[in-house]
């Protein structure tokens, strides 16, 4: 008998054993194939503090190995997005992204008092010298850009044999999904996306014609990181950006939403379909007493 694992909130686990990321990854596809009864690829989000998030973050440090001790300040307030392929020549989870943003609504208050931005990548990009806090608030503050709005992707990784639907990348399909949250809290020319982008990351947002630019104008800052030392370096092959909510750009994932695939957030233990026409027109992410109101209520899709 395959042993029940609790969904109760747990702590940051980068080390799962294989059985056990086994059993949470099919846990998960049953969670879903439960609330949509359809063979689809579905976008999920986690919380920090949900055993599934310890998935991604099990297959995240195999890629990155080391976005532990990045993400140590903040793992509490990163939001997980991970795209899972029910169909059943796959049932698993296929791709990834992390998020850190205040927009997003983390389970717990994201201390500033070091005066951060709640923004991995900014509070990253300052720590690393390479430019002051000051000088982006700034930048964006003559842009009308309201920092409290955007949040970053701090990772963006395939997990296994690529998948594909409609002929869209699957990263896109978690660029489609985020850009929907953010339409559905009503944020719209005035934030923007903080991303990393290495070289296949920028051709798949070029091809379906999503514009970028350097974050606060500068394009000599370069993505920090940390050595096998554990001192503090850049990364060459990724390139810090911003993607704004330009009318150019909500044009164009207006354009994809066509191509959308089921969201689906899990808040303790429950699944909620974000699309499900029986339930409330707006699921505000950022408010975490709400999410566990609707999921106490039993809001799931047909």
């Amino acid at each position: 008998m395959r042993r029940e694992l609790s969904t109760s909130p747990h702590a940051p686990d980068y080390d799962l054993r294989s059985r056990d990321l086994e059993s949470l990854q099919e846990e998960l596809v049953e969670k879903i194939l439960a609330t949509r009864r359809a063979e689809t690829i579905c976008t999920v989000w986690l919380p920090g503090t949900s055993p599934y998030a310890n998935v991604v973050r099990t297959v995240e440090q195999k890629v990155f190995p080391q976005i532990p001790a990045l993400m140590r300040s903040v793992e509490r307030e990163c939001l997980f997005l991970g795209l899972v392929d029910v169909r059943a020549e796959n049932r698993r989870l296929v791709h990834a992204f992390r998020l850190c943003g205040r927009v997003l609504g983390a389970p717990t208050i994201i201390d500033l008092t070091d005066n951060g931005f709640g923004i991995a990548l900014l509070d990253d990009l300052v720590r690393s010298g390479q430019i002051t806090g000051a000088e982006i608030r700034q930048y964006y503050d003559s842009r009308a850009v309201d920092l409290g709005k955007c949040l970053s992707v701090e990772t963006n990784f395939r997990v296994g044999d690529r998948v594909e639907w409609g002929g869209l990348r699957v990263s896109d399909l978690g660029y489609i999904a985020v850009f929907q949250v953010l339409d559905r809290l009503g944020i719209k020319d005035d934030a923007a996306i903080f991303a990393h982008l290495n070289p296949p990351a920028i051709a798949s947002l070029g091809h379906v014609g999503v514009q970028y630019s350097a974050i606060a104008g500068r394009d000599d800052l370069r993505t920090p990181t940390i050595d096998e030392d554990g001192n503090q370096s850049v990364d060459a092959s990724y390139t810090p950006v911003e993607i704004p909510l330009s009318v150019e750009n909500l044009n164009v994932f207006d354009g994809l939403y066509a191509f959308a695939v089921p969201v689906v957030e899990i808040t303790h233990g429950d699944t909620i379909d974000l699309r499900d026409p029986k339930g409330p027109d707006v699921i505000d992410l950022t408010d975490g007493a709400e999410s566990a109101r609707l999921s106490e209520s039993g809001v799931e899709s047909e």
